[in-house]
């Protein structure tokens, strides 16, 4: 999932601008108004980037922007932020990689490449699906991989034997 945080000139208040589907957010927003904070403090927007974050990205009333998604949204998010010189930061695109040397320790290095990849199902912006093998080891450690994987449990998110649970959506499923 994808957050524009956005900073407000008077300092103590925050929009988070969520991708196109919210599902979490929405959750933190119902534990915010648990927790007691004033109403306008933590100010979440949902819509998509092209509308709700354009306008947010070129707002001269918002200071700062941190943005974590594509190389091309962030080069629109810096676009929008020069208008008004804005503070931005930015964590872009890019795939995160397991690099595996034939004299790690194998086994601990087959569970948690499997795990940098599946965990949480695959959806977060860190998942670790880039692997990088030595090649004296290359085959073996492939093959070993999908044989381990094959014992992660696909079920539903509330079970918690289950590894792989529900995407959020039809594009998260082709892409899994």
């Amino acid at each position: 999932m994808q957050y524009e945080i956005l900073h407000t000139r008077s300092r103590n208040t925050v929009v988070i601008k969520t991708s196109e589907r919210p599902i979490s957010l929405i959750a933190f927003r119902e534990l915010i108004q648990e927790a007691g904070f004033p109403d306008g403090v933590v100010n979440i927007v949902t819509g998509h980037g092209t509308i709700a974050g354009d306008a947010l990205s070129s707002h001269p009333d918002v200071d700062k922007i941190a943005f974590t998604g594509s190389t091309a949204v962030g080069r629109k998010v810096i676009q929008n932020s020069a208008v008004n010189i804005k503070k931005v930061t930015l964590e872009l695109g890019g795939k995160s990689a397991n690099i595996i040397f034939s004299d790690a320790d194998y086994e601990n290095a087959l569970q948690n490449a499997a795990n940098a990849v599946f965990w949480n199902t695959g959806q977060v912006c860190f998942a670790g699906s880039r692997l990088f093998v030595e090649k004296r080891i290359y085959d073996k450690f492939l093959s070993d991989l999908a044989e381990y994987s094959k014992n992660y449990k696909v079920g539903n998110g509330f079970d918690e034997s289950a590894v792989i649970g529900p995407l959020i959506s039809e594009k998260q499923k082709k892409v899994f």
